[in-house]
């Protein structure tokens, strides 16, 4: 059978740093070849299906003379897809775009990609489609598989984390603000690379004012990923908002307990994996909520793992030549 090449919008994956873009990648089978983006790959390039990842990423953060010339890129794209009627796939990510407000001139974009995406890929159960008349649900994948050859730390009792990007809709400003409401020996661990600068702030301010709270603020390997999630026990993702969240699963995969907030996708976690590994909170993240949470992820569990079975990237790459298949034959 004539093999399938897929061009993903995301840059290829780099070794050691385990990204979205490691995921597609491990979705290559005998049957799908996966190509990451470049611009020349985007616009010169043979593939049979683009396969649309965050489009806000296309243009970027840039404005002037740069911004500009990646808007006119992101057109040419456009045009090329629609000439040579190259289909679209777009996985849902998130609802509303991360990066920042939207201009005009990338709103009329994304309605360009809109209007020929085919088929959409939610990554959690959704009630209804917003681009394409058709959908298909496939679980972002496990990480067991990736990260099992790293060393485990040993758990440090009373130990909170959360790792990610430092932005705003993170909530972990939410987070070092509650945290010194909570009494006695805990320790509060920040991890993650400074996107915000007010967010960064908020953190270095609250390191000064209680010694609990420590942080690494750039960008980690997997290696020393695995050891600052296997060191604590719990993590908590403070999220004013949560659509999809790799981050979570990470997490998960290592076998440690997640508080996470009180949304569609939270439930569906906790529906999922089981009370027992995940934990939803209501409203803003309260030093109620983390006391609660430790006591919690105190108590069983320990030795187990998570049932991430459905979640092996095989399945995930089945279930995406699958997806690619229908779009091809539609």
């Amino acid at each position: 059978m004539k093999r399938i090449t897929i061009l993903h919008s995301l840059r290829a994956p780099v070794p050691g740093e385990t990204r979205y873009s490691s995921h597609m990648a491990g979705t290559e089978n005998s049957v799908v070849r996966v190509r990451f983006f470049t611009w020349p790959n985007a616009i010169l390039g043979k593939y049979e299906i683009f396969h649309l990842h965050w489009p806000e990423h296309l243009v970027g953060r840039v404005g002037g003379a740069k911004g500009a010339a990646r808007r006119l890129l992101v057109l040419l794209l456009l045009l090329r897809l629609r000439v040579t009627s190259t289909p679209v796939v777009r996985t849902l990510h998130n609802l509303e775009p991360h990066s920042g407000k939207e201009t005009d001139c990338d709103a009329i974009l994304g309605r360009g990609f809109d209007r020929i995406t085919k088929l959409e890929i939610h990554l959690v159960p959704e009630t209804e489609n917003l681009i394409a008349s058709r959908s298909v649900e496939i679980p972002h994948g496990g990480y067991e598989e990736p990260f099992a050859s790293f060393p485990r730390s040993p758990q440090v009792d009373q130990r909170v984390l959360y790792f990610g990007l430092l932005k705003g809709y993170k909530g972990v400003e939410r987070l070092v603000d509650v945290f010194p409401q909570v009494r006695g020996a805990v320790q509060l661990r920040i991890v993650g690379s400074p996107v915000d600068p007010a967010v960064t702030r908020a953190v270095r301010e609250a390191q000064q004012k209680d010694d609990r709270i420590t942080s690494r603020l750039d960008f980690v390997s997997d290696g020393e990923l695995v050891r600052e999630i296997t060191a604590a026990q719990l993590v908590v993702f403070p999220y004013t908002e949560m659509h999809s969240s790799g981050a979570v699963l990470v997490a998960l995969s290592l076998a440690r307990k997640v508080l996470v907030p009180d949304s569609s996708t939270g439930r569906a976690l906790r529906r999922e994996f089981g009370s027992s590994w995940v934990m939803t909170f209501r409203g803003p993240l309260s030093e109620p909520h983390i006391v609660e949470a430790l006591k919690w992820a105190r108590t069983g569990g320990h030795g187990q793992t998570p049932p991430l079975g459905d979640r092996a990237w095989s399945r995930v790459s089945a279930a995406h030549e699958a997806a690619y298949r229908s779009v091809l034959s539609a």
